[in-house]
């Protein structure tokens, strides 16, 4: 047997070392020590000394355990750090906190840290059993306008009066020019229909008068927390807040969480847009179609839509159609077009009927009857929403929208042109055609319409439409350069012959020299030509994925692939670039199509963004974590909305469907690569869902059977699920919020980038009920 020489002991258990810990930098501590170790020698007793000092050492690192497979993590704040740990590592936490009289050491954190491998490992032996509730953390969508000023915490004593209610008292947590947070002194419902009053019995201004009662809207309430918004836009009233804060800044510290939450927000927000199969159709003041934005995602809905420079839009969506939409409750401003072609004569005539105004004209039956057994049977669903294309058009140049040192993008943009600020609304158009609906609706009985009747609802196909791309610059900040050298793609064992446009480090332009169908995600490039210039790499099979496709100019945009090594193409450009200093000519990009396609993207984002699952991966593990939801008076984000306000601002994801469930929608999109499902809910007499099944879970006629059991019990609802990957986040949408961010605290924005980096997939929630209403023939309500 070797003997272990001391001075390569590990002497983190020592006993003395739990027993001193605490003492380090004491009076006594010395003679404790001199004491304790009496019995040491001299390799021992440093080492001890030297393990003493670093547990008691101040520690600024972040611990969260959810990376670590600890479940049911909840948020703890400390000293302005903000950490996850279930509620065995809290109690630890404070434990440590008490021991060493406040101050967060290293050797809490590595106590934590043994706890967390414990727990890790016991659920492990558990066969990795999912926790009794998998909560999701509420995304609010729809961030662009809302309270974004610099908060200050401040607290002052308020009186609330809501009409003619009992009057509320509490305290203000923080304070801006745009709102404020109020803690209550007692539980109260706040009906957030009404507008609020605000007293403050102890503010006066510069002459001492006491500050005059103030109005404010009802944002969100979290236990006796509530969040409002300023309506008092005077600038007397503007006037008196800034002199507040001005006065005040140096005392108490900003809060900048509410930045970190929108910022969060706005970066799953520009996930959801580059990856939505939805299509955004925008229309005039006289509510004419004439611009839509195009990505890939959203290529199959342009594919049928549009003809070269020809398209239904504008009679799909006229602007009687839109006129009466807009007519209606918002709640209401939704509906359905069902689509078919009818083949005579060797000759293609499309059909489209709206499906409220078929039932009042009593033709739904014998449309949906003779269409569902036609060729091209779609279902399109066109959800309306007045747009702020004006409102936004200034935020980019706006030094105040959140904050002197906050602006949405650090690109220049050219103004945008007055005919995109007069869009007075947008409508996203999604395909919600299911199998299995359009088959129990093939099965219903009844006459075939006569074709005659439904002449009227022959389209054409006309111009006017512009597509834009939605541009995220490509995803390439960096410089592009122009340069044509053949290029080859290799995907699903074909070869495609193209030609190279531009270049950058980081993702390639190509022309193609025939349109694609059914273009892959990803792909693997080979530059031949280029390959002669260079031995040192390996350019022949090189993997990329596909960022955008502008099929009328065959216009291929790729991004390099993630594959954990340096891509060879970034540095055989890098060196290309470097070596032809003042050689390759730069890409000059169209400024007003940029301003354009911001324009229409920031209008979409701010308010006709669909609910969201956002899914992680954590320790190889995939799960959903994040749900966005906008606000807005739809069925579904109302429900989510009573649900996350029932339960701290989280929602359950039973709520949604069983983590079973989601490993069944997973495993299906893996091996058959099927983007969506319908998700069958059951609710009870209050509207709340008590349980569901996915569509694929129930054969034949049990999904029938299902619904038909959760009418007679209350209520049932129909959601379809889209599945789609995230490989990257666009984050130089928010980059410079990021950049402010760690500048007040690092540890929030490297939290943040974790978030946005760890979403790896997307699932789109729809609510189609009173499709399947229709076309099953079955009433949603007992």
């Amino acid at each position: 047997m070797f003997e272990i020489r001391s001075e390569f002991k590990d002497v983190s258990n020592h006993p003395i070392i739990s027993q001193l810990r605490a003492l380090v930098g004491e009076p006594e501590f010395e003679s404790l020590f001199t004491q304790l170790t009496e019995d040491e020698d001299t390799n021992t007793r440093f080492l001890l000394r030297m393990e003493l000092r670093r547990v008691a050492a101040p520690c600024q690192r972040v611990i969260d355990l959810r990376l670590k497979g600890v479940k049911r993590c909840q948020l703890v704040e400390h000293n302005g750090q903000t950490h996850y740990m279930d509620e065995g590592a809290r109690r630890i936490f404070e434990a440590g906190l008490k021991e060493f009289a406040g101050r967060y050491t290293m050797a809490i954190y590595d106590d934590v840290e043994r706890y967390a491998q414990a727990a890790r490992k016991e659920g492990r032996q558990a066969d990795d059993e999912e926790p009794e509730v998998n909560w999701l953390e509420l995304v609010r969508f729809g961030s662009l306008l809302t309270r974004d000023s610099e908060r200050m915490h401040f607290a002052t004593p308020v009186l609330i009066r809501q009409g003619g209610m009992v009057e509320l008292s509490g305290s203000t947590s923080d304070i801006s020019l745009s709102g404020l947070q109020v803690h209550l002194a007692d539980a109260a419902y706040i009906n957030p229909e009404t507008e609020l009053e605000l007293s403050f019995p102890k503010l006066t201004d510069a002459n001492k008068r006491p500050w005059p009662p103030l109005r404010y809207q009802f944002i969100s309430q979290q236990d006796q927390r509530i969040r409002l918004r300023l309506l008092d836009t005077e600038p007397h009233i503007t006037g008196l807040i800034k002199a507040l804060i001005e006065h005040n800044q140096r005392r108490y510290k900003l809060d900048i969480r509410h930045i970190q939450e929108t910022t969060r927000s706005r970066g799953f927000e520009q996930m959801l847009l580059s990856h939505s199969p939805a299509l955004p159709v925008f229309f005039d003041a006289e509510q004419r179609a004439c611009y839509c934005l195009s990505t890939v995602h959203n290529q199959p809905l342009q594919q049928l839509l549009f003809k070269d420079e020809l398209s239904l839009l504008s009679e799909l969506l006229g602007p009687r159609r839109i006129k009466a939409m807009l007519a209606r409750d918002e709640s209401q401003q939704e509906s359905y077009l069902l689509m078919f072609e009818h083949h005579q004569q060797g000759r293609v005539f499309p059909f489209a009927g709206e499906l409220e105004q078929l039932r009042e004209q009593g033709l739904l039956d014998g449309f949906l009857r003779f269409g569902v057994n036609k060729p091209g049977w779609r279902v399109l669903k066109v959800n309306l929403f007045t747009t702020h294309v004006q409102a936004l058009a200034g935020l980019d140049q706006d030094p105040n929208t959140s904050g002197a040192d906050l602006q949405l993008t650090d690109t220049p943009v050219a103004p945008v042109p007055k005919e995109i600020q007069e869009l007075s609304c947008v409508a996203l158009l999604r395909d919600v055609t299911q199998d299995w609906l359009t088959e129990a609706a093939q099965a219903l009985p009844g006459q075939v319409q006569d074709p005659n009747v439904l002449a009227p609802y022959c389209i054409q196909w006309r111009p006017g439409i512009q597509r834009i791309a939605m541009r995220f610059n490509d995803m390439r900040i960096e410089p592009r350069f122009r340069y044509k050298t053949p290029v080859q793609l290799y995907f699903d064992g074909k070869t495609i012959e193209t030609e190279l446009q531009d270049f950058s480090t980081q993702g390639l332009c190509l022309r193609l020299n025939e349109p694609i169908d059914r273009l892959p995600s990803e792909l693997d490039v080979a530059l031949p030509k280029l390959q002669r210039l260079s031995t040192r790499f390996d350019l022949m099979q090189m993997p990329y994925r596909v960022v955008h496709y502008d099929q009328p100019s065959l216009k291929l945009h790729l991004m390099i692939q993630d594959t954990g090594q340096v891509h060879p193409a970034k540095r055989f450009f890098s060196q290309l670039i470097s070596a032809n200093d003042g050689r390759l000519q730069p890409l000059d990009e169209d400024e007003s199509t940029f301003a354009i396609a911001r324009a229409l993207r920031q209008s979409i984002v701010a308010s006709a963004l669909p609910t969201c699952l956002f899914v992680q991966k954590h320790n190889g593990k995939v799960r959903p974590n994040w749900l966005g939801v906008p606000v807005s008076p739809m069925p579904l984000p109302r429900l989510l909305s009573r649900l996350s306000q029932a339960n701290g601002g989280q929602v359950a994801m039973d709520s949604l469907m069983s983590h079973q469930q989601f490993r069944m929608l997973l495993q299906d999109w893996r091996d058959n690569q099927r983007p969506h499902q319908s998700l069958l809910v059951a609710l009870d007499t209050k509207g709340l869902p008590v349980m569901s099944r996915l569509q694929g879970q129930l054969p034949g006629e049990e999904a029938l059977r299902f619904l038909q059991q959760a009418r007679e019990k209350g209520y049932w609802g129909v959601w379809l699920l889209e599945f789609a990957r995230t490989p990257k986040p666009d984050m130089h949408f928010i980059q410079n919020d990021l950049n402010y961010i760690s500048r007040q605290a690092l540890h929030r924005a490297k939290r943040l980038e974790q978030d946005l980096w760890g979403t790896v997939a997307m699932v789109e929630v729809t609510d189609i009920t009173p499709l399947a209403n229709v076309m099953l023939g079955l009433k949603a309500r007992s």
